[in-house]
């Protein structure tokens, strides 16, 4: 397994990639698929498709859930026009174990002066 990786390291990264130019959004081709998978580490949806730089617009959420985000997904094909989605599931995934009731009473225990607006909040859909 790879070190841990800081923030400051991502930015130094970023410092110098960004002296490089990148093309405006008409010059490159748009994808066509829209992904939604899981964001466990161990799925890596441009590995395990060989997904190329373009071919598709990769979302992640725990479990692999769309709803998080489906306003987005609205908002983004008014401008790409996607073809396709695609949703991925995977084994032995440990947010699909989870259920809305638990994820709040752990908040809860973690904010005990929260409940109400954690009793609010819409969790992504890990009953269904």
């Amino acid at each position: 397994m790879g070190a841990q990786v800081t923030v400051e390291d991502l930015l130094k990264r970023n410092a110098q990639i960004s002296q490089n130019s990148y093309p405006t959004l008409p010059e490159v081709p748009l994808p066509n698929i829209f992904i939604v998978t899981c964001c466990d580490p161990r799925v890596d949806p441009v590995e395990m498709l060989g997904l190329e730089r373009y071919e598709a617009t990769v979302n992640r959420s725990p479990a692999g859930r769309i709803r998080p985000h489906f306003q987005g997904l609205l908002f983004l094909d008014q401008i790409i026009k996607f073809s396709e989605i695609m949703i991925i599931h995977h084994t032995d995934c440990s947010a699909a174990v989870l259920k809305s009731d638990d994820v709040r009473t752990a908040l809860k225990t973690s904010a005990p002066g929260k409940s109400s607006d954690i009793d609010d909040l819409v969790l992504p859909g890990f009953d269904e």
